[in-house]
């Protein structure tokens, strides 16, 4: 199966739009090769499901916080070189890494989520939802980066499989999400399932 075709990587970059350096967004790999893949979502209810938008409010953040990629419904956009490392899935002092997925060693992707209220952005909400669209993308581009640097299925993973952070919100909690029906670990699985197929396996 051809997973290469039909997908298109639009470049943006941290610049900074006054002074045009760029910002504290990512550091060296430090020689570790790509093992991970790990998967997000932004957690910006007015976001809803637009990557450009999220790219320019990123910009203006003051936090060292990045992505490899942001997967909306307007696009594909990659933020950070596969070459640097993203400042995605840090592990704090005070958390129990639960597998070995760092900065260094991974690609970070965000999913762009819509959400139902946006008055509030709880992540205990049960109302965030990835469109149609953005799992479409999102499975290819995950199935494309896997294949390109051999990383086996395991190593596919939600942030919440790195920190327990409930990250990406969709894909996570066995309560029952109101737009789709299902449990986020049921639609977690079967993103895993869509990327498999996508790859051959």
């Amino acid at each position: 199966m051809n997973i290469n075709c039909h997908l298109t990587i639009k470049k943006r970059t941290f610049l900074n739009g006054k002074t045009y350096k760029m910002q504290s967004r990512y550091g060296s790999r430090e020689h570790n090769a790509i093992e991970w893949i790990v998967v997000h979502y932004t957690g910006t209810p007015s976001i809803q499901g637009r990557a450009t938008h999220m790219a320019r409010k990123m910009h203006h953040w003051k936090r060292s916080v990045s992505t490899h990629y942001l997967v909306g419904d307007d696009g594909v956009f990659q933020m950070v070189s596969e070459y640097r490392a993203a400042w995605h899935c840090g592990v704090g002092a005070n958390t129990i890494p639960k597998c070995a997925a760092r900065n260094r060693n991974s690609i970070g992707v965000d999913l762009v989520e819509h959400k139902q209220n946006t008055s509030t952005g709880s992540v205990s909400d049960t109302d965030w939802y990835f469109t149609d669209t953005v799992l479409a993308s999102g499975a290819k581009l995950i199935a494309q980066l896997a294949n390109k640097y051999n990383i086996p299925m395991t190593n596919i993973v939600r942030h919440f499989d790195v920190t327990g952070k409930w990250c990406p919100r969709p894909f996570v909690g066995d309560d029952i999400n109101e737009v789709t029906g299902e449990s986020g670990e049921k639609a977690w699985q079967l993103f895993k399932q869509r990327v498999a197929h996508l790859r051959g396996l």
